[in-house]
Order: C-alpha cells, then structure tokens, then sequence
C-alpha cells in the first residue's frame, strides 16, 4: 500500500511505501528529505492513502456494473442467443406438460366409483373321500 503526503517545503505530493518499514523520502522536485515511520501516527497527518487502480476505476457502481454487463451481452451474444433459446424451449416445454398434467389430473379428479368390499363367503369344506 502507498501513502501521498505533500512535501513540506514544495507542497507536491510525494508517493512512498509503507510496507517498507522506516525510510528516508527525498522530494524528487525540490530534493527535500524526510523521515517516515509507519508506526508513528504523525506521519500520517496531512496526507491519504493511495486507492489501488482496481477500486477506483471498477466501483460498484449501477452505472459501472450496467456498462460492464452490456460488454458482456455484446462480446458473448452468439452464445447467448443460443443458450437464451435453448433456455426458452425448455421453460415453455416445462410449462405445456405442467398445464397438461393438470388437465389430466382435473378429468382424474371426478370421484370414481369404488367397488364395495365383497364379503367372502367361507367355502364348505371339501369332502373328503374317506367320509363317504
């Protein structure tokens, strides 16, 4: 991560690591040196911190985002001419069977007649030969 501070005698703003530990930072402009210790807190007064490319210039931000996804489509709109078809076949296939699953299921829905239980009547026994 860099830090921007203004120079103390020039007023330009000096770019310098902080991950470095403590330096020694020469102003480029008016060769002015300082010295610049992460840990002490006055080193940071006066001064901001410098936002990476990636988080200033890719914000999420609606604009951004629409901008990005409209590259997308306009990269990519073969492929997803194809997969919008193929995805709007299948919805409307999906629903022709549901809606025919229900008008199966609304004629199968009358009440059917159920037989009764039939009673079994116990069967004679079978006469044996031997009772003759």
């Amino acid at each position: 991560m860099k830090y921007i501070r203004a120079c103390q005698n020039c007023s330009r703003d000096i770019r310098f690591p902080l991950d470095r530990g403590i330096l020694l930072i020469k102003c480029p402009y008016c060769n002015f040196s300082f010295r610049m210790d992460p840990d002490d807190p006055s080193t940071f007064l006066g001064g901001r911190f410098e936002l990476s490319k990636s988080s200033y210039t890719n914000q999420n931000t609606l604009q951004n985002k629409s901008l990005e996804i409209k590259d997308f489509i306009l990269q990519n709109k073969k492929k997803l001419t194809k997969n919008l078809i193929v995805f709007l076949l299948f919805l409307l296939t999906f629903v022709h069977l549901y809606r025919f699953s229900k008008e199966v299921n609304l004629e199968s829905n009358e009440p059917e007649s159920i037989p009764s239980p039939v009673e079994e009547k116990p069967n004679p026994s079978p006469i044996s030969p031997y009772e003759i």
